[in-house]
């Protein structure tokens, strides 16, 4: 009977498609109400898939075995190191894009014919970076601080704290976090400028100069946690309809 149990429980976890805990890291956005100045394509061809970050929204993340998923509003970004690719879900429009990983940055840059920027837009460290240990929360963190600009006089200070062995894949999340930061900026970001290859980032705050004053964007984790997560999690709905990819249309913060 014992045996005919266990039987059954495995059967009911596969036809459900749940195999395992996975880990889910809740996060809460930070800084300024009001979002730094952007300039809106002369011609876009879609509305974006959610609204730009507000302070106090939530932001969930899912972690499995070589996959990890972001939600925000309506949009959810999947990255599968185990099928090298990535998805843009809009569950908003039921649409969703795939783009090939490793990403090939250069193929989804913003440019303009005839002209090339990549020497201006390539941002740099303008003091050397300090680390230093901090505690958040429950998390002893090591913080990198470094302030980075670029030729179009566009200038941060990113601050990066991560905490070692709170998951059991410590690289997948920072990896994800990274990938979004050169996709936000054409492949021109920051990210290879980190020393830090692993550990979870328990906060991401990057701090924008402007003439005269500065903005604050911010991502802190609030709670990791198992949970038994579907399998069809790391993927879009079936009945979703794919679209090519398009910066305009798919936020990647």
């Amino acid at each position: 009977m014992r045996i005919r149990t266990c039987v059954l429980c495995v059967f009911l976890l596969l036809a459900t498609g749940i195999v395992r805990a996975d880990t889910v890291v809740r996060l809460i956005v930070g800084g300024d109400v009001i979002a730094p100045p952007g300039k809106a394509p002369a011609q876009a061809l879609c509305k974006p898939c959610v609204d730009p970050p507000r302070v106090g929204e939530l932001i969930t993340i899912y972690e499995g075995d070589g996959a990890i998923r972001r939600d925000r509003g309506e949009m959810s970004i999947i990255l599968r190191k185990d099928s090298k690719k990535m998805y843009f879900v809009c569950h908003g429009s039921k649409q969703f894009a795939e783009i090939p990983y490793p990403v090939q940055y250069d193929k989804y840059a913003r440019r303009t014919p005839g002209r090339s920027y990549d020497d201006l837009l390539t941002f740099e460290a303008t003091t050397p970076g300090k680390s230093e240990r901090r505690q958040i929360k429950q998390w002893p963190i090591e913080a990198f601080t470094v302030t980075v600009a670029n030729g179009m006089r566009n200038q941060f200070r990113v601050v990066i704290g991560v905490a070692a062995g709170s998951l059991e894949d410590d690289t997948l999340m920072l990896e994800l976090r990274k990938v979004l930061n050169e996709m936000e900026h054409s492949g021109h970001g920051w990210s290879r400028l980190l020393p830090i290859e692993r550990g979870l980032p328990v906060l991401w705050e990057e701090d924008q100069h402007q003439p005269e004053t500065e903005f604050v964007y911010r991502e802190e984790v609030t709670g990791i946690e198992n949970d038994d997560v579907p399998s069809d999690t790391y993927g879009p709905p079936k009945d979703y309809r794919k679209v090519k990819f398009d910066p305009d249309c798919f936020q990647v913060r």
